[in-house]
Order: C-alpha cells, then sequence, then structure tokens
C-alpha cells in the first residue's frame, strides 16, 4: 500500500496551497521526523514548518511514546523482580522464598462503611 498524505502548507497571508505526495519511499527514509517536508517545501520558512508538526507530535508523545514507556517499565520492573526471586533460594540455601507472582505486602486496607451522621 502507497502512503498518501495532504498537507495544507499557508505559504503566505491567505494563500493555501495543497500538496499531495505519494512517495513512500522517501517517507520511509526519513533521518528526522520533518525531513521530507523540509524538502518538499525549500521554500517554506523553518518555523512555521515546525508549527505544522506540532499537534502530530503532540500526539505521538502522548499515545505512542507514553506507551513505550510504560511497557518498558514493566519490562525492567518484572527483570527486577525476577532477579530477587532467583537470588533468595540459592542466597539462603532453599530456606527462604520469594514469588514474584503473590503480592508480599503486609499493608492491608480496611475498607468498612462508616455511618454518615
Amino acid at each position: 500500500a502507497r502512503i498518501a498524505n495532504i498537507m495544507h502548507v499557508q505559504r503566505a497571508a491567505g494563500a493555501t496551497k495543497m500538496l499531495s505526495f505519494e512517495q513512500e519511499e522517501d517517507l520511509e527514509n526519513e533521518e528526522f521526523y520533518g525531513d521530507f517536508l523540509e524538502r518538499m517545501l525549500p521554500n517554506v520558512p523553518l518555523p512555521r514548518l515546525m508549527e505544522e508538526q506540532t499537534i502530530s507530535m503532540r500526539l505521538y508523545e502522548s499515545r505512542t511514546a507514553s506507551l513505550q514507556r510504560l511497557v518498558s517499565f514493566f519490562v525492567m520492573f518484572h527483570a527486577m523482580g525476577k532477579r530477587v526471586q532467583d537470588f533468595w533460594p540459592a542466597v539462603s540455601l532453599g530456606m527462604l522464598r520469594y514469588d514474584m507472582s503473590r503480592t508480599h505486602s503486609i499493608m492491608r486496607i480496611a475498607t468498612t462503611a462508616s455511618p454518615v451522621s
């Protein structure tokens, strides 16, 4: 499938030109986000190009990048727990165990109904 993007770029006050690109290879070979736009629109000032990309970068940061950070935290935390789980039996000659699939928290949250006065 070919990638087709349509972008509105304001070149002058009140004048809008619609650009349509179907160049999959150029989009895939971008060195950085916006490289393709910078090459396709040499007359448009760089601050204007950056302004055009603001919303897509905010969407990327709030959706994709935050999910990547969350998953990497889960993977890192799981690996740390696995190392602790494997550490205790070796150190204590099998006397102490730590099962990371169970909680070892002693804290309990008391949820009793309180009377309304």
